[in-house]
């Protein structure tokens, strides 16, 4: 039944091996029968005409190969085949049913092949051939259990259990190391070996040579320079390594820093010739040679026929100094460290150089070598070095002594001559402008006084509120000098020239002065109205008792009317603060914010209205609760007039302020400070009515 199927089989195989050959190639089938038995090699393929090829049988655990069947017949196991056609074989293994165990030693197989069944006729059991098959590498050494001797293949009979080792052994071949010159190598195996070296070892030598000694270079069956080097032990090797004499090259620079000698200090082969150069560094020259060798020949040739120790020896290079001066002055040189020479100066030498300038002329820098205005300075004298001093004549000391009389439009300069130095005085004055530093680029005003060291001069057609910054200056055959530059900023100004300082608070801007003006910003006139103020329909003015004496202090009151007029009561960039404008200054100063909208007094707790009232009780009736004038706001009690035109009749005790913000009423908020309170009252007032106004910036 086993026979059937395989040649059924082999039938499929040789049909489709037939119908896919070619003239070049032939195809090979091989086949386990049973499946199970064991394994075939190689597998199935394609392969070149009339190839050879080895093929084997190996059996699963507890069978046997018995035989090759179809297109070869035999029982050889591997057995050589030629590929003159298709091929189909199979492999026919039989279910081993004897107690045989093979083992192995080392690496390699074992194949069995039945030389006699065992049978009712023969009791001593089967004849077994088995045929030791060593690795590659690898020899057959013998037998060793059931069965021994070194014959291969051996028969073992089979009459219970048996059990047979076959050992085998790897291949080792020799290794031989000779050396020429002095020196020794060193063996290591990279791959594992066992005793000597196997076939196949790979070893790693490494030449060592001894002192004076350096390796060259391998020959024999190792042909390299490389040192570590590799060789693999796959028959009888024989290396041999090379080592030659060496000489030590020491070479020298003396002074060190004077400059090299070339080569380095190197180990030579003897006999080699090399090229020996002194190469000084900047600064320095080569002066001659010491040691194995002898003169002054830069570069020479020297042949390393023992040790050699060559010295290059080197100095200093001479430099000079040459200083020349520009103008009235002498220059004078120190050493500092270094060699100082009838011509100069050796190389490195630390020199100070200091230039004097003559009585009525100063030092203004160095050209040439150094440039810079330091005085004195210290050179390293590393090159020829050639200097030139410069001296120029002083100009005039000046002093900017003071800013007075500052108005919204001028201001008073006083200026002093503080020494004329070497030249007189042609001219002198002040020059002014937006920017600091200003000089005669600028504008600038000639002082008619020339007789007197200090001298005043008037500035004109300055801008209001505007800060400028101002210097003397003084001219003379040396020059322009310069006084230091000072800052000043001018007044205030409404239209009829009232100069008003300015204040700061928060992010607001606040006139430090009760306004003061009889016209609006563009010049027409506000109405003077002494008696007849409760009939005004328009913008008015008063003094407070309608005495002018008030009005220098206390400004002038205004009714509704003026403060709400579109021509602007204010200054040009000025304007009657707002309702809200005051609640922004009173939340500056700390009143609480639920407090803001009320009306009559608030913020006493936080003595908001003691902060603005100037202190003191020259002008605000005792006590002058909380006056502090935290801000230099200086609220005067500048007084008020009702809309009848009725004065409050005691000075001192109010001073009210104008808001342009109108209630449902057409009545305007307004602010009030009293004598006896450290609260800031916001009330609601008839437009004719006379409070003091505070303008605000816009």
């Amino acid at each position: 039944m086993r026979l059937a199927i395989f040649l059924v089989f082999s039938a499929l195989i040789f049909f489709q091996s037939c119908s896919s050959s070619g003239d070049e190639t032939y195809q090979l089938s091989i086949t386990p029968v049973p499946q199970e038995g064991g394994m075939v090699t190689p597998s199935d393929g394609e392969f070149d005409a009339d190839r050879t090829l080895e093929i084997s049988a190996t059996p699963n655990q507890h069978w046997m190969f018995v035989r090759w069947e179809g297109d070869h017949e035999g029982t050889d196991n591997p057995v050589i085949i030629t590929l003159d056609s298709d091929k189909d074989i199979a492999a026919i293994f039989e279910k081993r049913d004897y107690p045989l165990t093979i083992e192995t030693i080392g690496e390699g197989s074992v194949s069995e092949q039945i030389v006699q069944q065992k049978t009712t006729e023969y009791p001593h059991g089967t004849m077994v051939e088995l045929t030791a098959i060593p690795d590659e590498g690898w020899d057959f050494d013998g037998w060793q259990g059931d069965l021994d001797g070194d014959e291969n293949p051996a028969v073992v009979t089979v009459d219970g259990e048996t059990t047979v080792t076959a050992v085998f052994t790897r291949i080792e071949y020799p290794l031989t190391i000779n050396i020429t010159g002095e020196g020794e190598v060193e063996q290591q195996v990279v791959q594992p070996k066992t005793t000597d070296y196997p076939e196949g070892t790979v070893v790693e030598l490494t030449a060592i040579a001894d002192e004076n000694w350096i390796f060259s270079h391998w020959s024999g069956d190792l042909e390299s320079e490389e040192n570590p080097e590799i060789i693999t032990v796959d028959d009888p090797k024989e290396v041999t390594a090379t080592f030659l004499r060496t000489y030590q090259l020491t070479t020298i620079a003396q002074p060190e820093q004077g400059g090299r000698v070339v080569p380095d200090d190197t180990v030579y082969v003897r006999d080699t010739d090399i090229e020996v150069e002194a190469i000084p560094n900047q600064g320095w020259r080569f002066i001659n040679w010491e040691g194995d060798f002898t003169g002054s020949h830069n570069p020479f040739s020297l042949t390393m026929n023992g040790n050699k120790t060559i010295v290059g020896n080197f100095e200093r290079e001479e430099f000079t100094v040459d200083i020349d001066t520009e103008g009235e002055g002498n220059v004078q040189t120190e050493l500092i460290s270094g060699t100082e020479t009838e011509n100069g100066f050796l190389f490195e030498s630390e020199v100070e150089i200091t230039a004097i300038p003559e009585e009525g002329w100063e030092f203004t820098g160095w050209d040439g070598y150094v440039m810079t205005d330091e005085n004195p300075i210290q050179v390293s004298v590393t090159e020829n070095i050639e200097l030139t001093a410069i001296f120029v004549g002083q100009v005039p000391e000046v002093r900017t002594d003071t800013v007075t009389n500052i108005t919204s439009n001028s201001a008073d300069v006083t200026a002093t001559i503080v020494d004329e130095k070497a030249y007189p005085i042609d001219e002198r004055g002040v020059c002014f402008a937006e920017t600091d530093m200003p000089g005669l680029d600028d504008l600038c005003v000639i002082a008619d006084d020339t007789a007197n060291d200090t001298y005043t001069v008037t500035i004109t057609g300055l801008e209001p509120e505007s800060t400028y910054y101002v210097r003397a200056y003084a001219i003379s055959e040396a020059g322009i000098g310069y006084g230091e530059s000072q800052m000043f900023t001018t007044k205030l100004a409404d239209i009829d020239g009232n100069i008003y300082s300015v204040v700061e608070i928060g992010d607001q801007a606040w006139m430090g002065e009760n306004l003061r003006t009889t016209r609006y910003q563009e010049g027409d006139q506000i109405t003077h109205s002494e008696n007849d103020w409760a009939i005004q329909n328009s913008g008015a003015w008063s003094y407070y008792q309608n005495d002018p004496a008030n009005g220098e202090t206390f400004g002038k009151l205004y009714n509704g009317f003026a403060a709400l007029d579109e021509r602007n009561v204010c200054p040009a960039g000025w304007r009657v603060p707002t309702d809200e404008d005051w609640a922004e200054l009173e939340n500056t100063l700390g009143m609480p914010q639920d407090e803001l909208d009320e009306t009559g007094a608030r913020g006493a707790e936080q003595n908001i209205g003691g902060m603005l009232k100037q202190p003191g009780t020259q002008f605000w009736n005792f006590p002058n609760s909380g006056a502090s004038d935290d801000y230099n706001f200086t609220a005067f009690p500048g007084g008020s007039r009702d809309s009848t035109g009725i004065f409050q009749v005691t000075s001192g005790e109010i001073g009210k302020f104008w808001t342009i913000t109108t209630n449902e009423d057409e009545e305007l908020f307004n602010r009030e400070l009293y004598y006896n309170s450290t609260a800031i009252y916001r009330e609601e007032s008839a437009v004719r009515s006379g409070y003091s106004i505070r303008c605000i910036r816009e």
